[in-house]
């Protein structure tokens, strides 16, 4: 069955569909039906399977957008596997890595030895505001369970790149998502598929790509030992990296309790004076906001 055929024609059906049409629900309800069956095939395949696809995606981006593409790096194992596979077909792709100062410890020095190792034309991000000037005005991130951004991603993060996507030209921009890491990207990826246009209140213009979005954890694993992939040092005592004080992911009080207790001890009690923000203002934007901040 080719699921991509019949979801585009269900999708032209749909759109041509009134809104009153009667059809209109059930036409909503089979494509969903289809999209949940394709990422279903996709997820389960081998793992054989998915790096042929995603080296077949990778292929067809670098073809198409060239030297208009880039990579978001984070340097965790999977924005690592991306860009060993980008690097495959455009060795001089340029990665974008959005340096908060609040990362992990280890991070720096990590992202310096595979600059170095892998002589990567790395473009590196400042944040417009600290993650502590965000706190101060808006208090911590609550956990993310919809769509939007944490105020400290918007301004540590989506605005320097933005400002770097316009700068630079770039139109393509590969990431290291995958379904598995949690509902929300799991549902990206049912809705969206591996590749698509960012959409028009989005904070920029751009086609978002994740070649490695059906990989399980453990393919992951695998494909690190099989290509003599670099691993952060901190992935010894914790399965996430990223912003250290980040609290707008589940299980963070557990990971900064193994990692550092004195910073645990503060945010808690932050957060219990801050009584869930400053000044009853909210710690997350909106996806529609960002066209107005």
């Amino acid at each position: 069955m080719n699921f991509n055929k019949l979801i585009l024609e269900y999708e032209k059906l749909l759109k041509d569909c009134d809104v009153s049409c009667e059809k209109r629900e059930d036409l909503k309800k089979e494509l969903l039906r289809l999209k949940l069956q394709l990422y279903d095939l996709r997820f389960s395949a081998s793992y054989e399977k998915k790096v042929a696809f995603s080296n077949k995606l990778v292929r067809k981006i670098i073809r198409e957008y060239g030297e208009r593409s880039a990579v978001a790096c984070s340097f965790g194992k999977d924005s690592l596997v991306v860009l060993h596979i980008v690097m495959q077909y455009k060795p001089d792709v340029r990665v974008i890595y959005n340096n908060t100062h609040v990362e992990y410890p280890g991070t720096d020095e990590f992202k310096e030895k595979v600059r170095r190792l892998w002589d990567l034309n790395l473009v590196e991000t400042e944040p417009d505001k600290s993650f502590w000037q965000v706190v101060k005005e808006y208090g911590y991130p609550d956990v993310r369970y919809g769509h939007g951004s944490p105020r400290c991603c918007y301004w540590m993060k989506v605005r320097p790149t933005k400002r770097l996507i316009m700068r630079e030209g770039i139109k393509a921009l590969f990431f290291g998502l995958t379904g598995s890491e949690s509902y929300q990207r799991k549902w990206t990826i049912v809705n969206y598929g591996p590749v698509y246009k960012t959409r028009r209140n989005a904070p920029y213009e751009v086609v978002k790509v994740h070649p490695i979005a059906y990989w399980k954890e453990d393919e992951v694993w695998r494909y690190i030992r099989e290509n003599d992939i670099p691993v952060h040092p901190a992935y010894s005592y914790t399965n996430r990296i990223g912003c250290l004080p980040c609290t707008a992911h589940k299980g963070w009080m557990v990971r900064l309790a193994r990692v550092n207790p004195k910073l645990l001890r503060k945010i808690l009690m932050d957060r219990a004076r801050l009584r869930g923000g400053v000044n009853g203002k909210s710690d997350f934007v909106n996806s529609r906001m960002f066209t107005v901040l």
